[in-house]
């Protein structure tokens, strides 16, 4: 079963910060693209199979549990409501993630 997917607006402005850091700092147009492929294909792994990883243990209570998909150097966190995967954050990987998770 293929589930669903959505995408929180916190995802989408994580992934555009990271992708303008790479490309305007970093100046590294391949690397960007080389990120946005690798989470391509992290994306329809978790569709096809979001409960393979365990629930990322986190300081707070949540209603739904969080899952951690590792992407090149960061992560992307998701949850799972009935046939949905809503991607919530895209962090890298080496900050303060259960820090930056309360953001």
């Amino acid at each position: 079963m293929a589930y669903k997917l959505a995408y929180a607006p916190g995802f989408a402005r994580d992934l555009d910060d990271a992708l303008d850091h790479i490309l305007t700092v970093l100046q590294n147009p391949i690397a960007a693209r080389a990120l946005v492929d690798k989470l391509e294909r992290a994306v329809l792994t978790v569709q096809r199979f979001p409960l393979a990883s365990p629930p990322y243990p986190s300081q707070k209570a949540r209603p739904l549990p969080y899952y951690r998909v590792q992407v090149g150097n960061y992560a992307a966190f998701y949850v799972v409501r009935g046939d949905t995967v809503e991607f919530r954050r895209f962090l890298y990987a080496r900050s303060d993630l259960p820090a930056r998770l309360e953001e």
